[in-house]
């Protein structure tokens, strides 16, 4: 997705002295990845703040990325059963860490399990493969040659997804910052280039379920001491989140 970015990887040097170094002698304590640095106007985030997004690049973006979805193998099916789980107890830790009003996720909560009752067999016929699993508009670069960097290598659970729920996310993510023209494109081109049109009822689960997902990420910052910023996204997620379903 972004060869031309990873330089490769090197040792972060102790030195004697206790101090940290990327050259000379020493004992190596982690590794770093190197890569080349991109010019940040280029990003979908940049290029949405300033309103420049247009459509061809926005068009070969996708492109590659639906080529790179289907040659990706499918890695079975979606667990509802392992979803049921989660939003047993997700909502309880995001209404505890933002503390007021009270019971704050309790309507995405129930729209979604509502959602799930409804549709369950729908949710389990969905293959998973291995995509991005985190492509948010700041991961991706436009151009001539668009990349998209910060796969989540790291952890090949984490980016076994349906396509579509990636894509979802990523219309979440772009509607939350003003161009949901942008995530609805891609979705567009996906269906017309996988031939597996998702239905919109799907599209609108994945966009309130990763809303959920990402209101209580969010407010994890405010356990860490981080701003009240933090909580305000948090609740951002969850109108978002109600409102695609709702839609």
């Amino acid at each position: 997705l972004a060869p031309s970015v990873y330089l490769g990887v090197i040792p972060l040097l102790q030195t004697n002295d206790g101090r940290l170094s990327l050259i000379g002698p020493g004992r190596t304590v982690d590794y770093l990845v190197k890569m080349r640095r991109l010019p940040h106007e280029l990003s979908l985030e940049s290029q949405l703040a300033r309103g420049v997004v247009q459509l061809a690049e926005i068009d070969r973006a996708a492109g590659q990325l639906m080529d790179f979805y289907l040659r990706a193998p499918a890695a079975g099916f979606i667990d509802t059963t392992e979803l049921y789980a989660w939003l047993a107890v997700a909502p309880a830790e995001l209404d505890q860490l933002l503390q007021a009003p009270p019971n704050a996720s309790e309507p995405l909560r129930n729209a979604l399990l509502q959602w799930l009752r409804q549709r369950q067999s729908l949710l389990e016929q969905r293959p998973l493969r291995e995509v991005h699993g985190d492509l948010r508009p700041q991961h991706i670069y436009l151009g001539p040659t668009p990349l998209f960097i910060d796969r989540l290598e790291f952890n090949r659970d984490l980016r076994l997804l349906d396509p579509v729920e990636e894509l979802a996310f990523l219309a979440l993510e772009c509607e939350r910052l003003g161009g949901a023209w942008v995530g609805e494109r891609f979705l567009t081109l996906y269906a017309q280039l996988s031939g597996d049109p998702p239905p919109p009822s799907l599209v609108a689960f994945y966009k309130a379920r990763r809303a959920l997902l990402w209101a209580l990420l969010s407010a994890r910052h405010l356990a860490r001491g981080g701003p009240a910023r933090w909580a305000d996204r948090a609740r951002l997620y969850l109108q978002l989140g109600s409102a695609a379903l709702a839609g």
